[in-house]
C-alpha cells in the first residue's frame, strides 16, 4: 500500500498577521507582545489583530523573543527523586509557583533527577548543561547532592530556595513560632504531660526549630520536656512501651500529620482514644482527617503563598542582575484547631475550613 506524504503547513509569521489585519509588523509585534501602551493601539484594533492571529494559527516564536529580550522567560523548579529519597514536594508549592510565573509571562520547567541513575547516564539534568533558564527555584527537601550543589553554583543562574531557612534568597516557615503556638494550645486545653514526637532523620531545619519551640514553652511553664525520636519503619515496640508507661503523656505533639496518623494505630491497639484518653496534635495540615478518629489539630503551612513569594523573589534577581542577594521571606504557620485535642468532643466533625490554595477541591 502506497503511503501518501503529508506536509505540515508553515507557521504563520507576524508579517502574515500584519497583512491580514492591514497594519505594520511593528504594530502586530507590540500588540502580541502586550506592549500596546507604546503604540496607542485602540481596543478595536487590538481585537482585529488578535482575531487575525487566531485565524492564521499564529504562534509566538519564543526563540526569537529570547534573542531579542536576552531572556528565555523560563524558570526551573527543582525536585529530586533519587534512590531511597522520599519526595516531599507538595502540590500547593507548585500551584503557587506556576500561577505566579504564568501571571508574569513565564513558563516553569520541572527539573528532576532520574529515579535510578545508571553508570552510563549523565546524572546532571540537561537543563543545567544548556542555558535556557532565567532562574531556578529549589525545594530544599530535594536533597541536593554535593555534585549538584556545585553544578547549581556554577550555572550562574539566580537561585531561590523554597522551604529553606537562609538569611537571603530563601522562603521559609517560622517553625520555632509554630511549635510554640501548638504547645501553648495544648497547655491551655489542660494538658501538662505534653510530649513531642519527631523522626530520627533531622536533616531539615524545621526539625530542630520545632523541637526548640516546644521545649522553650515547656521550660517557661516549668514542665518537663519529653522528646521521642521515632522511625516509622521500626519503632512500633518503642511507641507501645512509651504509651504503656505509668507516666505516659496526656498529649502527644507530632512533628507531622503523617506521624499522628501512625500514632493512632498504636493508640487504638491499647484500647485508648483521643482526645478523651490523650490529646493528639500534628503539623503541616496535610489533610489526613478522613483517616483519623477525630479531626486533627495541626499547624497549617501557607505553601501556595510561599511558592508565589519564591517566584517574585527570583524575578527580582532576574530583572536586577547586579543584585545577587535579596532578604529572605519568613512565613508564619497558622493553628487549625481540631477535635483531637478537645476533651469530651471525640467522634464529632470539625466545621469545613477554607480552601488550602486556589482551585483546591479538599
Amino acid at each position: 500500500m502506497k503511503r501518501t506524504k503529508t506536509f505540515r503547513k508553515p507557521s504563520a509569521t507576524q508579517d502574515d498577521v500584519a497583512t491580514a489585519a492591514g497594519v505594520s509588523q511593528a504594530v502586530v509585534s507590540a500588540v502580541l507582545g502586550g506592549r500596546t501602551g507604546k503604540i496607542g493601539a485602540s481596543e478595536k484594533l487590538q481585537k482585529k489583530i488578535l482575531a487575525a492571529a487566531a485565524k492564521l494559527g499564529y504562534r509566538t516564536d519564543s526563540s526569537a523573543r529570547a534573542m531579542r529580550m536576552r531572556r528565555f522567560y523560563n524558570l526551573g523548579y527543582f525536585t529530586a527523586n533519587v534512590l531511597q529519597a522520599v519526595e516531599q514536594d507538595r502540590p500547593e508549592f507548585r500551584a503557587g509557583v506556576y500561577d505566579t510565573a504564568a501571571a508574569q509571562g513565564y513558563q516553569v520547567t520541572m527539573v528532576r533527577l532520574p529515579s535510578r541513575p545508571t553508570a552510563d547516564s549523565n546524572p546532571i539534568p540537561q537543563v543545567f548543561r544548556e542555558s535556557h533558564l532565567d532562574g531556578l527555584i529549589i525545594n530544599h527537601v530535594s536533597l541536593l547532592t554535593p555534585e549538584l550543589e556545585k553544578v547549581v553554583a556554577a550555572s550562574g543562574l539566580p537561585v531561590v530556595y523554597l522551604n529553606e531557612k537562609l538569611k537571603s534568597n530563601a522562603v521559609y516557615v517560622d517553625d520555632f513560632a509554630g511549635a510554640r503556638i501548638m504547645t501553648e494550645h495544648l497547655l491551655t486545653q489542660g494538658y501538662r504531660r505534653v510530649a513531642f514526637s519527631c523522626t530520627e532523620a533531622g536533616g531539615h531545619y524545621s526539625h530542630a526549630d520545632r523541637v526548640a519551640g516546644y521545649s522553650k514553652v515547656m521550660e517557661e511553664h516549668r514542665l518537663a520536656s519529653r522528646v521521642l525520636a521515632t522511625d516509622t519503619r521500626r519503632c512500633g515496640v518503642d511507641i507501645l512501651d512509651w504509651l504503656k508507661s505509668p507516666k505516659r503523656p496526656d498529649a502527644i505533639f507530632c512533628s507531622s500529620d503523617f506521624q499522628a496518623l501512625y500514632f493512632q494505630r498504636f493508640i487504638h491497639q491499647l484500647g485508648l482514644h483521643f482526645p478523651d484518653d490523650l490529646g493528639l496534635a500534628g503539623y503541616n495540615d496535610d489533610g489526613y482527617d478522613l483517616f483519623l478518629e477525630s479531626p486533627l489539630t495541626t499547624m497549617s503551612i501557607p505553601r501556595y503563598d510561599m511558592g508565589k513569594a519564591a517566584v517574585e523573589m527570583v524575578l527580582k534577581l532576574i530583572t536586577a542582575p547586579e543584585q545577587s542577594k535579596v532578604p529572605s521571606v519568613r512565613f508564619q504557620p497558622g493553628l487549625v484547631t481540631g477535635l483531637s485535642t478537645q476533651r469530651g468532643a471525640s467522634h464529632q466533625q470539625r466545621p469545613p475550613r477554607p480552601d488550602r490554595w486556589p482551585g483546591s477541591i479538599m
